[in-house]
């Protein structure tokens, strides 16, 4: 129950993705419609009485709301002070954002310092160096950046979820749903109404959590940008690995991942179980034996995946799955050769494109400041569709697809009259194919060349079809002229019949 309402939380955050792909597009609108402008205004501010029922579009160098813009509100400029009210949603990006007064939608800020003081109605995302959460937001509150607080008066209507070096929620804060974060360390002394999730290097817990809480503690790292400037904030100073105050409450069950036994308050309240659970190293150290029954229901969630997904691409693309396999079998080494080699490529594809984004953010930053955000976001989101596309394939397309073709081959040996069926075959691969993936060690090497071999097939049937194609094109030019010359030589021979008779 505790990881199904994760992962239907984690699964909401698709709406977090569109909203900052539509932040990405309307910065980039702003900066290339206003960037190429002789002066830049440098401040922009609808008056306290000011109504506007529109949709606001400003690019200035400080701008203020003072009154009420009746749509939607996007903004960029070095400072952005938002005092009146925005009723639908905001998109902003500036050096500093710091809101005030009230945004009626979803709020997606972009920022070095994010300041939320007033209400946000919807959804609140931002990304900055440092957000400060003081006011009331309605939906999810999403954060990504150094330093993240929910300071005294914050109110979140449901989740928080937070990606950074350190989070903080203070005494008088309030989360009313699940609280999920990752980072280098967590002070927690506010209060979670539902359940809270956390791995970190230090965690540190003070508040109230209704429901069950559940802490990874491992080696604390942090990760230093370089040229950074400091924080407005400081940090919290949280000690290594996993404390749990006298103050806390913990309503449900509380369990933790950690090297060594989490420091429990003698006064701390805890309703349900206490379990700490071994690390991964630790198992392969101490020997801890694996649950048989968890272990056997993860296989069998992995085969279900792959069986559905499977049926869906045999059924749809059968000729595909077995074009991919002929290849494998035909060029096994070739293959695995060059799916290693994709491998390396789409990495290497990455860093590129990470490389170039930051390069001309760099130059941009330079000369057509307007220019930095909109180039950063496109090579964010490109990066993200491409490890995304490559991720889904590799987890799924290679293994379905030598699955199908192992099963085949076993049917069509032992069973001929079942072979038609193209769903038995599949079958029988995959659970020969998670059965061998199970083993330790062997079983991720079996799992690594299968990804490989099935990475390389693709690459190879592309270049044998693109061949064909160029085959088929260099043939039909060749008939042409091979229909085009008798048409030729007999215009020749008439044109001396033609004189003759002239003559």
């Amino acid at each position: 129950m505790f990881r199904s309402r994760l992962r239907s939380n984690l699964w909401a955050t698709r709406r977090s993705l569109l909203k900052f792909l539509g932040l990405v597009l309307a910065i980039f609108a702003l900066g290339t419609t206003l960037v190429g402008a002789a002066n830049v205004p440098q401040n922009a501010t609808i008056e306290a009485k000011k109504i506007v029922n529109e949709d606001v579009y400003l690019r200035a160098k400080t701008v203020a709301i003072e009154g009420t813009v009746g749509g939607t509100a996007a903004i960029a400029a070095q400072r952005i002070t938002i005092n009146g009210t925005v009723e639908d949603d905001a998109y902003l990006a500036a050096e500093t954002v710091t809101v005030n007064g009230t945004i009626g939608g979803d709020a997606v800020i972009i920022a070095r310092q994010v300041r939320i003081n007033g209400e946000v109605s919807g959804d609140a995302i931002a990304i900055a160096q440092t957000v400060v959460a003081n006011g009331k937001v309605g939906g999810d509150l999403r954060l990504v950046g150094e330093v993240l607080l929910l300071d005294e008066r914050a109110e979140i209507g449901e989740d928080v979820a937070g990606l950074g070096e350190s989070l903080e929620s203070r005494v008088g804060s309030r989360v009313g749903r699940n609280m999920m974060f990752g980072g280098a360390r967590a002070l927690l002394a506010g209060t979670v109404q539902r359940n809270a999730i956390a791995s970190a290097g230090a965690v540190a817990l003070h508040g109230i959590f209704d429901g069950n809480v559940q802490i990874g503690v491992g080696n604390r790292s942090f990760l230093t940008i370089p040229f950074l400037p400091e924080p407005a904030i400081a940090p919290p100073n949280v000690p290594d690995g996993l404390a749990v105050a006298d103050s806390a409450q913990i309503g449900g069950n509380f369990t933790y991942r950690s090297p060594e036994t989490a420091k429990l308050g003698k006064k701390a309240w805890i309703a349900g179980s206490t379990v700490r659970e071994p690390l991964e190293s630790e198992s392969k150290v101490t020997g801890v034996p694996v649950n048989p029954a968890r272990a056997f229901w993860r296989q069998l969630q992995r085969f279900a995946t792959l069986a559905l997904v499977g049926s869906l691409l045999v059924g749809l693309k059968p000729h595909w799955a077995q074009s991919l396999a002929r290849t494998v079998r035909d060029r096994p080494v070739a293959s695995l050769g060059w799916g290693a080699a994709t491998i390396l490529a789409v990495g290497g594809i990455a860093i590129a494109i990470a490389f170039v984004a930051f390069v001309l953010a760099v130059l941009f930053g330079y000369t057509l400041r307007g220019l930095v955000l909109p180039v950063l976001g496109v090579g964010m989101v490109a990066n993200l569709a491409l490890l995304v596309a490559f991720g889904i394939f590799v987890s799924f397309v290679p293994q379905i697809a030598m699955s199908y073709w192992g099963g085949r081959v076993l049917v069509q040996n032992f069973k001929p009259e079942w072979s038609a069926r193209n769903w038995i075959s599949l079958c029988v691969g995959l659970v020969l194919f998670v059965a061998i993936a199970a083993i330790p060690v062997l079983g991720q090497i079996f799992s690594a060349t299968i990804i490989c071999l099935g990475l390389g097939a693709l690459f190879l049937s592309q270049r044998k079809g693109r061949q064909r194609g160029l085959q088929s094109d260099s043939l039909s030019e060749r008939r042409d002229r091979l229909e085009v010359l008798p048409a030729i030589a007999a215009e020749g021979t008439s044109e001396p019949e033609s004189v003759v008779r002239n003559s």
